[in-house]
């Protein structure tokens, strides 16, 4: 399979051999993310189909914004903020501090699930010396993360999985979760279903590695630190208005999940396949 995968640049076309291009473009979500221009010719016309993928935000501190992308026939544009701005976006760092302090008040530890890329090295860049800093130690081993969790001492842990599906961030729940001096903090979207989600929901008790736990942490959520864009960066950030036009049929859909059966508020909208004379009240 290797020997199959060629690397491309970013904003650079690579050609299907004349039926077409497809460019990758600068999604601003995590190193690497791109979103998807093809272009493709049949019958002497050219059709553009674009797909957002997941789409970063533009007040990240280490990672570029993601980029303008200009009238395509069809979008596929990811939603998991599509319907609702995120809270906390201008006073994360205030409000981590807080958490940070009321727990270490109460002798407890603050379990932070996150994602290793991305999301760790954002939530590290919060302090006076971004990732390296007093106090910091880089766990590479399953003595020592089991050793963090056999310790009385306050600490901020932060381990993956994001969404609590996987990972040594399991272990820490497991051995924390039930302790009133804890807190488990949120800072990034939790899919429905997922352990996250439960424990966010404040659902008591959960199941990890087939045992039931009491939650007696504190649950707390910051959706400042998220990577992906909300509606508010979606319209105006990615400043994808020039893919709109007036209104036409729509091959997709845009029902918010909320409508739906057994959804809420907070769930994701279903991604769209929807030609740009759709989208003026999307974007």
């Amino acid at each position: 399979m290797l020997d199959q995968v060629e690397t491309v640049e970013f904003d650079e076309p690579h050609d299907f051999d004349g039926a077409g291009t497809v460019t990758f473009i600068p999604a601003g979500h995590i190193l690497g993310a791109a979103i998807v221009d093809l272009r493709m010719r049949s019958g002497g016309t050219q059709s553009r189909l674009v797909c957002s993928g997941d789409l970063g935000v533009h007040n990240a501190r280490l990672r570029s914004p993601p980029e303008t992308v200009q009238t395509p026939d069809y979008l596929i544009m990811e939603s998991t903020y599509g319907d609702r701005n995120r809270a906390d976006e201008g006073d994360r760092t205030e409000q981590l501090f807080q958490i940070i302090d009321r727990t270490t008040r109460r002798k407890g530890k603050v379990i932070i699930p996150s994602f290793a890329v991305g999301r760790s090295q954002e939530m590290l860049d919060e302090g006076d010396a971004p990732l390296s800093f007093d106090g910091l130690k880089l766990i590479t081993s399953v003595e020592d993360s089991i050793a963090l969790n056999c310790s009385t001492e306050p600490a901020v842990i932060i381990s993956a999985s994001g969404m609590c599906t996987a990972g040594r961030v399991k272990d820490h729940l497991k051995f924390n979760l039930s302790d009133s001096k804890n807190t488990v903090l949120f800072v990034g979207y939790q899919a429905q279903r997922s352990l996250g989600r439960i424990i966010q929901s404040e659902t008591s008790p959960v199941r990890i590695f087939g045992e039931w736990y009491p939650v007696e942490a504190q649950i707390e959520t910051n959706e400042g630190f998220s990577a992906h864009a909300a509606t508010s960066s979606s319209r105006g950030s990615s400043r994808w208005e020039n893919a709109r036009n007036e209104p036409s049929s729509c091959t997709g859909r845009k029902t918010p999940l909320s409508a739906l059966p057994g959804s809420s508020s907070n769930d994701a909208v279903p991604t769209s396949w929807c030609p740009r004379s759709a989208i003026p009240g999307w974007l």
